[in-house]
């Protein structure tokens, strides 16, 4: 039997970013399908945090009502250091900081050799982040860890995707998905 969790704010906001990244315009029906019963301001609310950690660049088409992408180059856009804003608190700093760098772990998939690559691009990390940010991929719907039918390390796409809704499910009010 699978285990029942609740999404967290960062597990949501990884699976809206997967939804842009996965379609050239989103509409919020599209955000809908993804993250059920989500408030319109909260989802607005995301979207500027994933701009904000130079995951996205949109922008709102009222005469396609949808969210466009805007051309910026991707190196450019996350580039962007994030402890250099300005009006911005410590605390909302490293929440974009971690968002920022488990959502370029979500583009190890398929990654000869995932936890080498995730140090090299994270040098500061240590093997406790490195274990919580793998565990925030399995809760969005990623293989992430230990195989050992093949014996080593994995970061797949699972059963997962923004075609299907990414299993999230509003159980009593909370988002929830099944591991």
């Amino acid at each position: 039997m699978k285990t029942l969790i609740e999404l967290n704010q960062i597990e949501r906001q990884l699976i809206l970013y997967d939804v842009f990244i996965s379609l050239e315009e989103v509409t919020y029906g599209d955000i809908r399908f993804a993250l059920p019963k989500v408030e319109k301001r909260t989802l607005q609310r995301d979207i500027k945090d994933l701009k904000d950690a130079g995951l996205i660049c949109v922008s709102y088409s009222k005469e396609r009502k949808a969210y466009i992408h805007l051309e910026m180059e991707q190196e450019e856009n996350e580039s962007k250091n994030i402890n250099e804003k300005d009006g911005i608190s410590k605390k909302k700093k490293q929440h974009l900081v971690r968002l920022q760098r488990v959502a370029k772990c979500m583009r190890l998939t398929g990654s000869a050799n995932p936890i080498e690559d995730y140090f090299e691009l994270f040098p500061e990390a240590s093997e406790r982040m490195r274990q919580r940010d793998f565990e925030t991929l399995r809760h969005i719907g990623l293989e992430a860890g230990y195989d050992r039918d093949y014996q080593e390390y994995v970061i797949t796409q699972d059963y997962v995707s923004a075609y299907d809704g990414y299993g999230v499910f509003i159980k009593d009010g909370k988002m929830m998905r099944r591991l």
